[in-house]
Parts: structure tokens; C-alpha cells; sequence
């Protein structure tokens, strides 16, 4: 897989703000991007947008799930998507999520108080929520063409 067929959802809501997550968030988005230039970085809560420095990394607000169904449906977004997150959403968006990333979406829980409940459903109902402390290794995975929990 190419890195650019590769998007990472950072949900900037602000729980992100709580327990350091933030400061997580901008060290996997120095790190990833200084390796992978290519891979695209997007940012969620009001609305989706691009997240190209780390300054574009600040939380706050709460997150739309219509703003990011909108966007995973997009006919340009093809490729795989992680969404970074906490899981602390309205309810209901879970599955709209899947079915509008086209089942090409991971999910990734940041923190210790992650509802994997939440974040399992957006990946289909996966049995794999990957940690935080394994992103790099996913991105491994699927830029190596390994098998991953993902159609």
C-alpha cells in the first residue's frame, strides 16, 4: 500500500485536552510525518480538516458525526483510514461511520478511559481496536502489505 492511500482521523475534540492525550496526538503526528511524509493527517471535531503542522493539532468542542460521514463518504478519500479516538461520541454514529469509510476504516483508542465499546463499532464490529502504542506498527502492517483487521 502507498503511504498517500493512508489517512489518519485525529478526533480533536476536547476530551482530547484531558490526560495528556493532546500532547500524544502531536508527538505520533511529528514523528509519523517526518517518516511518512505522505501519509495525510486530518483533524475532527465541529468539522473535518487537514492537519499539516502540529501547531494544527488543538482540541476543543465536541465532534460531528455528520462532519465525518460526509467526509469518509467523499469519493476522493479512497484508501484506508485510522481514526485516533477516545471514543466519547453521540450515539448512533458508529456504524454510520463504517458504512461511509466503505469498511476501510481501523480504529485506534487513545487513553485509558477509551470506550472500545464505540470504537469497535465504527471498525465493523472488529474484535482488533489497536492502542495508541501500536500506530507505528499498524502503519508497518499496511504499508507492507501485512494483514490487518480491515477489508
Amino acid at each position: 500500500m502507498k503511504e498517500n492511500n493512508i489517512k489518519i482521523i485525529f478526533d480533536l475534540s476536547g476530551s482530547m485536552n484531558e490526560l495528556g492525550r493532546r500532547a500524544v496526538l502531536r508527538t505520533y503526528f511529528a514523528a509519523i510525518h517526518k517518516q511518512y511524509p505522505d501519509i495525510q493527517f486530518w483533524g475532527w471535531n465541529k468539522t473535518v480538516f487537514p492537519v499539516l503542522k502540529v501547531k494544527d493539532i488543538v482540541a476543543r468542542d465536541i465532534v460531528s458525526g455528520e462532519a465525518l460521514v460526509k467526509f469518509l463518504g467523499q469519493g476522493k478519500n479512497g484508501g484506508v483510514f485510522l481514526l485516533v479516538s477516545d471514543g466519547i461520541w453521540e450515539k448512533g454514529i458508529a456504524e454510520d461511520i463504517f458504512t461511509a469509510a466503505r469498511k476501510k476504516i481501523l480504529s485506534v483508542q487513545i487513553g485509558a478511559y477509551a470506550k472500545n465499546l464505540m470504537l469497535s463499532e465504527a471498525a465493523g464490529n472488529s474484535k482488533k481496536v489497536w492502542e495508541i502504542e501500536d500506530l507505528s506498527m499498524l502503519l508497518h502492517h499496511l504499508l507492507n502489505g501485512m494483514e490487518v483487521d480491515c477489508d
